[in-house]
């Protein structure tokens, strides 16, 4: 079982779909345990509960820290090896992650990223800030195989299809995005640990 932890504009999608294709006898489940994604109609409990019953030891699968994620899938990650991902640079994450809500495009595979230009809501850079410190609280407690880096993800080698860096601008470019970039950058100052 290969399991991804991190967090939203992280790269988690490129590392686990990279992790799948150099073992391509596991199942890709990709965000198997996010009740966004689960069939509609149906009670996420039992989705979660027979998900965790049949879940194959031959899989890909990773999860985003957030308060969607029910706690029993943290119980199974905490008695699994697990690969935690990252950014170094929180900024250009939080840029990131505001550039997908504008555009509500969150993975491309081919194509060259459009941008939509407006105001980046502080809902958004709240809800960011608050699944970073989940993940260090959380990391706490898992069994951390490896960590890797999103700034590091250009050096794997394409092992077949996977998913293409979208918004490879500079910071100053991302921030012209948003009409409140000033904002953005006094929000990020004033936070202290992410």
């Amino acid at each position: 079982m290969k399991i991804i932890v991190g967090t939203p504009r992280s790269g988690t999608t490129f590392l686990t779909r990279w992790i799948h294709n150099e073992n391509p006898t596991h199942a890709y489940l990709g965000e198997y345990f996010q009740p966004y994604y689960y069939p509609t109609g149906e009670d996420p409990y039992l989705v979660t509960t027979h998900r965790l019953s049949s879940l194959a030891d031959l899989s890909v699968f990773k999860v985003h820290t957030g308060d969607e994620l029910d706690q029993r899938v943290w119980d199974l990650l905490a008695t699994k090896p697990v690969i935690i991902i990252r950014r170094r640079n929180i900024l250009d994450q939080i840029l990131s992650f505001g550039i997908a809500n504008l555009n509500d495009i969150w993975v491309m595979y081919e194509g060259v990223q459009q941008y939509a230009y407006g105001t980046y809501e502080r809902k958004w850079f709240d809800y960011l800030v608050c699944r970073l410190r989940e993940l260090d609280d959380r990391s706490k407690h898992l069994l951390i195989a490896d960590e890797v880096y999103y700034e590091d993800l250009s050096l794997y080698p394409i092992n077949g299809v996977l998913p293409i860096k979208q918004n490879d601008i500079s910071l100053d470019e991302k921030l012209n995005i948003f009409s409140n970039a000033d904002e953005i950058l006094r929000w990020y100052s004033e936070i202290a640990h992410v």
